[in-house]
C-alpha cells in the first residue's frame, strides 16, 4: 500500500463517538463552569458600548484565561487521553494566552482597542457563533447541552472567539489574534472532515469569514471619480 492509498479518516487515532463524548466528560467534570466563558463574552459585547476602557480589560483578560484553560484542562488532560499528538500543541495555548494579555493590556492602556466598524459585524458574528452555535451542534449528534462545545473549554469555538475579537480590534492586537487560532481552526476543520461531521463546514466558513474581512477595500478609480465631478 503506497501514501496514495490513504484517506484522511486513515490518519484518526479515535473513533467519532469517542472524540464527541470526550466533551461531555470534561463538560461534566466542572459544569457548570463551562458555561462561564460564554457568558462572560456575551456581557462584554453587551456593556462594551457603555463602559468601553473597563470590558476591554475584561475581555482581553477573560481571553486570556480561556486559551490557559483550554490548554490546560480540555487538551492536556483530556483531549491527550485520544490524541496523544495533542500533547505538542499545550504550550502554544500557553503562548496565545501571553501573547493575549501581555500585549492587549498594553494596547488598551494607550487606548488603541478599539472596535473598527468595517470589522465589527464579521467579529460579532463570530463571537456569537462561536458562544451559541458551537454548544447547540451537540442536539444535532444526538447529545444534550452537556455534550456541547464550550468556549474556553473545547479548543475550535476559544479559537473562533478570538478570530472574532481580534477582527472588532485595531492595530496590531489584529495580528497576535490569528495566526494560533488560524491552525486551530484548520486542525478542526481536518479532524472533522475526517470524521464525515458536517461542523467542518463552520472552520471554512470562519475562515472565509476573515479574509473578506481583511480584505482590503477597493479604491475608487480615478476616471469614476473624474466623471463624477
Amino acid at each position: 500500500m503506497s501514501w496514495l492509498d490513504y484517506r484522511l479518516h486513515d490518519f484518526l487515532l479515535f473513533a467519532p463517538d469517542t472524540y464527541w463524548r470526550l466533551f461531555e466528560q470534561a463538560n461534566l467534570a466542572v459544569w457548570p463552569l463551562p458555561l462561564a466563558f460564554p457568558l462572560l463574552f456575551a456581557i462584554c459585547l453587551v456593556a462594551y458600548w457603555r463602559f468601553r476602557q473597563t470590558v476591554s480589560y475584561l475581555a482581553v483578560g477573560a481571553l486570556g484565561m480561556a486559551w490557559a484553560w483550554c490548554g490546560g484542562f480540555f487538551v492536556d488532560r483530556w483531549y491527550v487521553q485520544i490524541n496523544w499528538l495533542a500533547s505538542y500543541a499545550v504550550p502554544a495555548f500557553y503562548l496565545q494566552a501571553l501573547l493575549i494579555v501581555g500585549f492587549g493590556i498594553s494596547w488598551v492602556r494607550r487606548q488603541e482597542l478599539t472596535f473598527s466598524a468595517r470589522r465589527r459585524v464579521a467579529g460579532l458574528i463570530l463571537v456569537f457563533g462561536a458562544s451559541l452555535l458551537y454548544p447547540l451542534a451537540a442536539f444535532t449528534r444526538g447529545q444534550g447541552i452537556m455534550g456541547g462545545e464550550f468556549v474556553g473549554t473545547a479548543t475550535d469555538p476559544t479559537a473562533v472567539a478570538t478570530l472574532g475579537f481580534g477582527l472588532m480590534a485595531r492595530g496590531p492586537l489584529t495580528v497576535i489574534c490569528l495566526p494560533i487560532p488560524l491552525a486551530v481552526c484548520v486542525t478542526g476543520f481536518l479532524t472533522s472532515w475526517a470524521m464525515g461531521s458536517w461542523q467542518a463546514a463552520i472552520p471554512l466558513a470562519v475562515i472565509a469569514t476573515i479574509l473578506i474581512s481583511l480584505w482590503p477595500p477597493s479604491e475608487p478609480s480615478t476616471g469614476a471619480c473624474s466623471a463624477g465631478r
